[in-house]
């Protein structure tokens, strides 16, 4: 969602429209497009390419991360959603915004929970790495505590444990797809290996043979 009008613009400078809609994108990366004609990537903001490139999430809008936040705060959920699944870093400048971040998703969610949600459930698919997703939840900012609430408190009062049991879990089932002990029925799981050593918590006693994309 975005606030912004392009269609205000001089129709006839594609260069300008392409640049007015880059920078209210949710991340430079995200705001490239395509030539059909010559299969030329067009990178209006200079940033997209070489971010994904460099395995940086950033903000393209020129007035920085946190106007971005106040035109559309579910922004900051899908920054964190793209940083967990491509194993990407923050900008800087996106860092130093998650505060103001912070607050407008509280505000978002207050008033339209729906869409907050739908972000989350998102993120919490396995192909997205959901552990790193939750561990951004709590890190330069409190977005775990306004989406969870009271009704977490003991996950809340030790997120990196919480966080790192997910971790743990992620890498259980990862490794059952591994082994062919379980299934997906996505085919954006297939290709997806655990790194590092095996995990510690395995067990012979695999009771579950399926596992799908909404578990």
């Amino acid at each position: 969602g975005c606030d912004h009008h392009p269609s205000s613009l001089d129709n006839s400078d594609p260069a300008a429209l392409l640049k007015a809609d880059c920078l209210h994108r949710d991340v430079a990366f995200n705001a490239c497009y395509l030539d059909a004609s010559t299969d030329e990537v067009i990178d209006p903001s200079g940033m997209g390419v070489s971010d994904l490139i460099d395995g940086i999430v950033r903000i393209p809008h020129d007035a920085g991360a946190a106007a971005s936040f106040q035109e559309d705060a579910v922004r900051l959920l899908r920054a964190f959603r793209f940083a967990a699944r491509y194993n990407f870093e923050l900008d800087l400048g996106l860092y130093d915004a998650l505060g103001e971040g912070e607050e407008e998703l509280s505000k978002q969610f207050a008033a339209s929970p729906g869409r907050v949600l739908h972000e989350v459930k998102k993120a919490l698919l396995l192909h997205n790495r959901p552990s790193r997703f939750l561990g951004f939840l709590g890190t330069g900012c409190e977005v775990h505590h306004q989406l969870l609430g009271p009704a977490a408190d003991a996950a809340l009062a030790a997120w990196p444990a919480a966080v790192g049991r997910a971790r743990r879990l992620e890498a259980l089932v990862l490794e059952g797809l591994r082994r062919g002990r379980l299934t997906a029925r996505s085919e954006m799981w297939r290709g997806r290996r655990q790194d590092g050593t095996p995990p510690a918590l395995m067990a012979p006693d695999w009771r579950k043979t399926g596992v799908w994309e909404n578990d």
